[in-house]
């Protein structure tokens, strides 16, 4: 019992130890942007005072410039100390106004929320005997038969651990005298104490609600089980293990059924003794699938182990690693090595959210980016009138988008180009980075006037990325290389059943009662919902 109590305490002190050096780290940054700031408001003053006192024009151009620029950057600065990470932008004095939604007349009152999934069960309330008086002649009350006022109300019920004992039966022969012994249900882990429900619980509470492991010791410890946080891992290993033959599957069906993937990578936090490395988490996205992977580097290699030799259409940002693979696929005698053990075929489309995102910033210094958001904004608008005018219908989609890109899209496409030839901007802006991102992007952020599937974006990935990021933060990371992968076995398989729509709980309780009996078992998300009739 001090064991454990001493284990809990250390569990305890080491979250507020990470606690304390993520507050340290936040508070340094502000010091530093701060006093970043202070230095660019010093040379602001300099160069207003010099502007004041300057007579030749070109020297008043060079001062003025710079002072834009410095301008620029403090703002930048004061919005990632104090501003909202936002991209919605105001509309510019003089510009036409954009077409608004139409939308249904808001409902008054409360309505109630159908609760198909939850079970149900039904309690009957009865009068006292002593109220089984009638209230007008003094009567004796008498129950209606079949007749109720009934109302429904959704009830919590706490978690509640039972600790069960199962009991196996001995058998002996009168015969020879030996004997025979039922079988147990199987263990996740043999010889362990903790039934499979658990290590499921623990894996939906961590990567789907992305409640770490110590928290789930303090929650547990509320309702009366006290477990370590090493046990917790240990259940999870074990059910990474049996799910390692699905993940995998899942790759190979994500890169072989689909001709369309999103892929994006963020940064991953790999704790070392001392501190912390960057890893990198790798993403391919699709509308019925999700999977990641986690490799120490953000190389062509780790591309590679990710795309394969995927021959489709891929949506990503302007990283030049998937532009390199996507110029390799036109090399028809490329060889292969251990680098490189994969032809990729795949055609490459850049992310219109990434091209427009410099300029939002830009158009908060002056009027000239609005023109080219206000482009983009055409762009889609193209988008949702093919959306509507196909009603669902996949196919239709393809050519309605077909249609309306050969003739309005391209015309908005070629403004935008003939307003990029015309643009000046200083080295160092917003403005300037984004005017060479479509300098540079152009034939990939034009690839979708080519082909009716391409997406204009790759917000898709994006979205199913934050399930990661939101777990690298409250988790603060991995603290081994087993503990990336499985972590990335989980989000891959939690973030599909997210997408097709099926619990994840009641998915790898499926997965995990199969795979106990044959451990190369696989069942794929979009499996499981066929199974159960979901979609």
């Amino acid at each position: 019992m001090v064991t454990a109590q001493h284990g809990q305490q250390d569990e305890a002190s080491a979250g507020e130890r990470r606690l304390h050096i993520e507050i340290a780290t936040l508070r340094a940054r502000n010091e530093m942007l701060e006093s970043e700031n202070r230095t660019l408001m010093r040379r602001i003053s300099e160069l207003v005072d010099a502007l004041a006192v300057e007579t030749n024009k070109d020297k008043q151009l060079a001062l003025s410039l710079e002072l834009k620029l410095l301008e620029e950057r403090i703002n930048d600065r004061n919005r990632d100390i104090f501003g909202k990470r936002s991209e919605k932008r105001g509309r510019p004095a003089g510009s036409k106004p954009r077409k608004k939604k139409t939308r249904k007349s808001k409902r008054t009152g409360s309505k109630r929320t159908e609760q198909p999934d939850l079970p149900s069960a039904s309690q009957r309330h009865l009068l006292d005997e002593a109220d089984q008086v009638c209230r007008q002649c003094g009567g004796t009350l008498h129950a209606k038969p079949g007749k109720f006022d009934s109302s429904d109300r959704i009830v919590f019920t706490e978690r509640l651990y039972t600790v069960l004992t199962h009991q196996m039966q001995v058998y002996g022969c009168g015969g020879c005298g030996s004997s025979e012994t039922a079988l147990a249900p199987a263990q996740l882990v043999p010889g362990g104490r903790y039934d499979s429900s658990i290590a499921i619980q623990v894996a939906v509470d961590k990567y789907a609600d992305h409640q770490p492991l110590n928290r789930q010791v303090v929650a547990m410890r509320r309702t009366g089980l006290r477990v370590s946080r090493q046990a917790l891992w240990d259940q999870l290993n074990a059910l990474g293990t049996l799910c390692e033959p699905t993940y995998q599957a899942l790759h190979d069906w994500m890169l072989a059924h689909h001709d369309l993937l999103h892929a994006d990578e963020t940064t991953w936090r790999m704790m070392v003794k001392g501190g912390s490395t960057k890893w990198w988490l790798w993403a391919l996205a699709a509308q019925d699938g999700f999977f990641c992977s986690v490799a120490p580097t953000r190389s062509a290699k780790a591309a590679r182990l990710l795309l394969r030799d995927f021959d489709g259409l891929l949506m990503s940002d302007a990283y030049s690693v998937y532009k390199m693979l996507a110029k390799e696929a036109d090399q028809d005698n490329l060889k292969l090595t251990d680098d490189r053990p994969w032809h990729p075929k795949f055609k490459h489309c850049i992310c219109w959210s990434h091209a427009r995102r410099p300029f939002e910033k830009a158009s908060k210094f002056g009027d000239q980016a609005h023109v080219v958001l206000d482009y983009i904004a055409e762009l889609y608008e193209v988008e949702a009138r093919a959306k509507a005018q196909a009603a669902g219908d996949t196919k239709r989609l393809w050519e309605v988008r077909a249609q309306l890109r050969a003739s309005d899209s391209k015309i908005i496409i070629d403004k935008i180009e003939l307003w990029r030839a015309k643009q000046l901007a200083l080295p160092g802006t917003k403005l300037f980075e984004g005017l060479t991102f479509l300098k540079n992007q152009w034939k990939g952020l034009t690839r979708f006037l080519e082909d009716p599937t391409a997406p204009l974006d790759n917000n898709l990935a994006e979205r199913q990325v934050r399930a990661p990021v939101l777990g690298r933060k409250n988790h603060l990371g991995s603290h081994s290389q087993r503990g990336a992968h499985v972590s990335a076995i989980f989000y891959s398989l939690m973030g599909t059943c997210r997408l097709v729509g099926v619990s994840p709980s009641r998915y790898l309780l499926t997965l995990l009662e199969r795979a106990l009996k044959d451990p190369t078992y696989t069942l794929l998300p979009h499996e499981f919902a066929d199974e159960i009739g979901q979609t």
